[in-house]
C-alpha cells in the first residue's frame, strides 16, 4: 500500500503553526506597531515645529536631566538634555538650587551649578554649528564684545562670546570685567582681553590668537566638555576617548626626542605604543627614554625587515585607544597637538583628521619655511595631509583595511584608501607640527628644493616659535 506523502522542514512547521489562535496576536502585534510609527511620525513633526529637531542629538556620555531656567539654558543646545520634570531615567540632575524641581529622583545624583566652575554654568555651544570649517585670514578682523552679544544677562553673553571664538574670530572684550572672567575662564578670558596685542597684531599674529581662542572655546565650552564637566562634579566617570600614540621607530638615537614630544601633550586621555623597528634598543635605552612619561605605555619589537606599514599594523594591534595618532620620531609637537586633533575630530566628523606640513625645517640649510598659508579648516578630496599629524577611529582604519604593507609611503596610501571608501579627509590648522628634513632616510623622498621653491614665509634656524610649537 503506497504511504500519504508528508511535508517536512520549516514549511511545514509554518502550515501547521498558524491557526486561527495566532490571528488575533498577530493583529495585535501589527496594531501596536502602526500607532507606535504613527506616534513617532507625529513626534518628530512636533519637533519640528518646536525647533527641537535642530537641536544636537549625539549622546553626551551621560543621561543629564536639568532643573531649573539656569540650568536649562546651560544644555539648551542639546536635543538629549530636558527638564527633570519631564525626564525618565537620568543619571545626572543638574539644578540650580539643592532641591529645585529635582523632586525625589533617586535615581539621579543632583549637581547644582554652585559645584561646578564658573566657566561651566554658561551655555554650551554646539561645535557641529559653531567650528571654524571653511576659516579665513579675514574671520579673524577683531570684533568686540557688544557686537558679538548684546544680552544683559552675564552667563548668556559668555557664552555667545565662546561660540564666536569657536569658529575663529578674534574677540576683544574689557579687561575689567571680573565676572566675564570668571565665566569664560582664565585662559580664553586672558586672550581677549589682551586688547594691545589684538590691536596691534600683524596676519601671522592675529592667525595666532584665533587658533588659541578657538582651541580654548572648542576645549571648553563645546556641548561634550560641559557634560563632561558635570560628569566630573558628579564624581561619576564618563572618561574621555583614549588616543592611542603610535610611535614607530629604527632610531634609537631619537628616542628621547620621541618621547618627550608625547609626554609634553596636554590631552589627558592617552596612551604611548611604541613600536621599535629593528636592534639597537637597549632596555636601559628605552627604560632611561620613557622616565618622563605620565602616561600607559605599550611596546612592541618588529623585526627589522618587516615594512614601515607591518611595523603600524603591529602598533595598532598592541593599541587600546578608540583614536590612533601616528607621530614621527624626529618632528617637533606643540604640547596641545592632541587637542587640536581630537577637537577637529569632532567637529569635522571626517574618518581621517590631519595637520599639513605647513611648517618644515631644512636642516641642511638651517631654515625654517612656511610652506603654504593658511589652508587649513577644510575638507579634502586628495591626501593633502602629513602623515606624522594623522588621527582616525580605529574602526576606519580596519574599514580602511588598515595600514599597506609596504615601506614607504604608508601615510599617502592610507588617505587615499580612506577617500576610495567613500571617507573624508579634513585639514586643520597647521601651527604646532614642525616636520623635520634632515636628508636621512625620509619616507617622503622630495629633495630640499621642492620645498625651497614653494615658501610662502621662511626664517633664519630652527624656529619653534614660528611654528607654533612652544
Amino acid at each position: 500500500m503506497t504511504q500519504p506523502s508528508q511535508v517536512t522542514g520549516s514549511g511545514a512547521r509554518r502550515r501547521a503553526g498558524f491557526g486561527p489562535a495566532q490571528v488575533l496576536p498577530a493583529a495585535r502585534w501589527l496594531g501596536r506597531a502602526l500607532r507606535l510609527r504613527i506616534e513617532r511620525i507625529g513626534g518628530l513633526a512636533a519637533e519640528r515645529v518646536s525647533g527641537r529637531a535642530r537641536l544636537a542629538q549625539y549622546p553626551l556620555g551621560a543621561r543629564i536631566a536639568t532643573a531649573g531656567p539656569r540650568s536649562a539654558a546651560v544644555f539648551a543646545a542639546s536635543g538629549r538634555v530636558t527638564s527633570a520634570s519631564r525626564s525618565g531615567h537620568a543619571d545626572i540632575v543638574l539644578a540650580d538650587e539643592p532641591r529645585a524641581g529635582t523632586g525625589d529622583r533617586a535615581d539621579a545624583a543632583v549637581v547644582r551649578l554652585s559645584d561646578v566652575p564658573a566657566h561651566a554654568s554658561i551655555p554650551a555651544f554646539d561645535p557641529l554649528e559653531w567650528n571654524p570649517i571653511g576659516w579665513r585670514l579675514e574671520d579673524a578682523s577683531a570684533v568686540r564684545s557688544s557686537d558679538v552679544s548684546d544680552h544683559a544677562d552675564p552667563a548668556t553673553r559668555a557664552g555667545k562670546l565662546a561660540a564666536c571664538a569657536a569658529t575663529g574670530r578674534v574677540v576683544c572684550v574689557p579687561g575689567n570685567d571680573p565676572e566675564l572672567r570668571n565665566l569664560l575662564g582664565t585662559e580664553l578670558h586672558a586672550l581677549m582681553a589682551d586688547e594691545d596685542r589684538i590691536n596691534g597684531a600683524d596676519d601671522q599674529e592675529r592667525e595666532t590668537i584665533s587658533i588659541d581662542m578657538r582651541r580654548h572655546a572648542l576645549r571648553d565650552h563645546s556641548l561634550r566638555a560641559r557634560a563632561q564637566q558635570v560628569i566630573d562634579a558628579a564624581g561619576l566617570r564618563a572618561p574621555r576617548r583614549r588616543v592611542s600614540v603610535l610611535l614607530a621607530t629604527n632610531r634609537p638615537e631619537q628616542l628621547d626626542h620621541a618621547v618627550a614630544a608625547v609626554a609634553a601633550q596636554t590631552y589627558p586621555e592617552m596612551e604611548l605604543v611604541l613600536a621599535l623597528h629593528g636592534d639597537g634598543f637597549t632596555d636601559d635605552t628605552v627604560q632611561r627614554a620613557l622616565a618622563p612619561l605620565d602616561h600607559p605605555v605599550r611596546i612592541t619589537r618588529v623585526a627589522a625587515q618587516q615594512s614601515l606599514g607591518a611595523v603600524l599594523n603591529a602598533a595598532v594591534e598592541a593599541s587600546t585607544g578608540l583614536l590612533l595618532a601616528k607621530f614621527d620620531d624626529d618632528d617637533y609637537y606643540s604640547p596641545d597637538h592632541l587637542w587640536d586633533l581630537v577637537l577637529a575630530q569632532e567637529f569635522s566628523q571626517a574618518e581621517l583628521v590631519a595637520k599639513g606640513a605647513e611648517y618644515v625645517y631644512l636642516a641642511a640649510h638651517d631654515r625654517t619655511l612656511r610652506m603654504f598659508g593658511r589652508r587649513g579648516e577644510r575638507y579634502l578630496g586628495y591626501p593633502g595631509v602629513s602623515g606624522g599629524a594623522m588621527l582616525i577611529t580605529r574602526h576606519h582604519l580596519d574599514a580602511a583595511g588598515g595600514w599597506q604593507r609596504i615601506p614607504r609611503h604608508v601615510d599617502t596610501a592610507l588617505a587615499r584608501d580612506v577617500v576610495r571608501m567613500g571617507g573624508r579627509i579634513y585639514r586643520t590648522h597647521g601651527r604646532g607640527y614642525l616636520r623635520v628634513r634632515h636628508g636621512q632616510d625620509h619616507t617622503w623622498d622630495m629633495g630640499d628644493s621642492h620645498f625651497l621653491g614653494r615658501a610662502r614665509e621662511a626664517r633664519n634656524g630652527l624656529d619653534l616659535d614660528f611654528a607654533g610649537v612652544t
